[in-house]
């Protein structure tokens, strides 16, 4: 475990040292298990540090689908902005939303989504214009690990380096097939490691928020 920080490099080789596997195709997807990693410990956190909006993909009049953000890693809200003024959607499930408008050729303004697959999002009633749409979402932080900058280090592996190398162990097992070895980890993970970096880091980021022993805000006079 680093003393400070992992860098791309270090982590890197940790995970090729840790199942001790020199294996071609393994060390090939190493990248890619990084970044898995990060993106399953942004979302386990679930820290609102890591939220994003965004207001770039509008609606496609008679289609109901809508491409998320590709740094997307989970929702927190979906709403359009009609005439000017936002307007919130509510969350049903895929099942729910068919069931609620069965007739795809009839328009309207969207009332509810659904998260049909990973990259797409799901409305009724069929959109019957282009409307922006507004998500709030988990995003990844800007500061990821990079093979293109091996030595630079990132916020999650400089604060919670335990938790950033388990969740990418955890997808490294995971592609070597190690059933076993990743039920163990897996369960360090949820039951130890998460719960104590998820504290630790809301602990330091809301250390201003109210407590019964501070005082109430005053607003400011000029």
């Amino acid at each position: 475990m680093p003393a400070v920080a992992w860098t791309y490099s270090s982590l890197h080789s940790a995970l090729q040292a840790w199942p001790q596997s020199q294996n071609a195709e393994y060390v090939a997807a190493l990248p890619t298990i990084i970044g898995l990693g990060e993106r399953r410990l942004v979302r386990d956190l679930n820290l609102e540090i890591f939220d994003r909006e965004d207001v770039q993909e509008s609606t496609t009049p008679g289609s109901r689908l809508v491409a998320k953000p590709t740094n997307c890693v989970a929702l927190r809200s979906v709403g359009l902005i009609v005439d000017g003024a936002y307007q919130a959607l509510e969350l049903r499930s895929y099942d729910w939303c068919r069931m609620y408008a069965p007739d795809a050729a009839e328009l309207g303004v969207p009332v509810y989504y659904a998260e049909l697959r990973e990259d797409e999002i799901y409305l009724v009633p069929t959109p019957d214009d282009a409307y922006p749409v507004a998500v709030r979402m988990v995003a990844l932080p800007d500061d990821v690990l990079s093979p293109d900058a091996p030595d630079d280090t990132s916020w999650l592996a400089s604060r919670v380096p335990d938790a950033l190398f388990a969740a990418c162990l955890m997808e490294a097992e995971h592609f070597l097939k190690a059933d076993d070895r990743y039920g163990d980890f897996a369960s360090k993970y949820h039951k130890e490691i998460l719960p104590v970096a998820r504290a630790e880091l809301r602990g330091m980021i809301r250390g201003g928020d109210y407590s019964p022993f501070k005082p109430a805000a005053v607003a400011a006079t000029s």
